[in-house]
């Protein structure tokens, strides 16, 4: 197939916009190493074309935009734009400070949605239920909720170079409680919080009126309970 039929099918006219064509859809119709390769390298943004939502590579190490914010210069100074980013890896935040007309590397990550099925000591073991490729992701790279998940949990996984970098769970997430800590008899308020266990083996604080047995939600990133499912 001609470059022009690969551009016009990607909705392109002209070969120097190719990268903001769908990389999966390029190599779908020409497997070019070129194209699959430019775009694992990422492509350049502005300082003023940085937007929140991005990912970008700074120090070899790749960032996810909080916020963005413009600040206006002084007299004829020109402005700044000022960053907050968090490491996909450690989920460590920094501030980041830009011209606008600063270059940085910014970097489109695959997604997809996994399910977690066992882990040893810290690493996890997720599997594909389209294809049933299984991958390993350390704990950390998850964070919080790496603690709670169960047999089944959906975790969304980002992907950069084929290689997991982070994942998450969406909220609120549900899990099984089974033990609690001894509570008074006939105390059910939902005032008071006693410990309990998870089927993960994972601690927090519940109710009461929880019981062995009972499905709570909880918030992935804290890991407190929320309600009763």
């Amino acid at each position: 197939m001609s470059l022009k039929r690969v551009l016009l099918r990607c909705g392109l006219q002209s070969q120097t916009i190719i990268k903001d064509c769908i990389s999966s859809r390029v190599e779908e119709i020409v497997p070019w190493t070129g194209v699959k390769t430019f775009w694992s390298r990422g492509y350049k943004v502005q300082g003023n074309d940085v937007r929140t939502g991005n990912v970008l590579e700074l120090e070899g190490k790749l960032y996810q935009v909080l916020k963005q914010e413009y600040t206006q210069g002084r007299a004829r100074q020109l402005g700044n734009v000022h960053l907050v980013l968090k490491d996909l890896i450690t989920g460590a935040q920094r501030l980041e400070k830009l011209r606008p007309s600063d270059t940085v590397e910014a970097v489109r990550l695959e997604r997809k949605t996994l399910e977690f099925l066992y882990r040893d000591g810290q690493v996890l073991f997720l599997m594909d239920p389209e294809t049933y490729e299984q991958i390993s992701l350390d704990s950390d790279k998850i964070g919080r909720a790496a603690e709670f998940l169960e047999e089944g949990t959906e975790v969304k996984v980002a992907f950069h170079q084929s290689e997991p970098v982070s994942g998450t769970v969406s909220g609120p997430m549900a899990v099984t409680v089974t033990r609690t800590d001894f509570s008074v008899k006939g105390d059910t308020s939902a005032g008071e919080r006693k410990g309990a266990t998870t089927s993960s083996g994972a601690q927090l604080r519940v109710p009461a009126n929880v019981g062995a047995g009972d499905t709570v939600l909880i918030d992935p990133d804290t890991g407190e309970y929320i309600r009763k499912a």
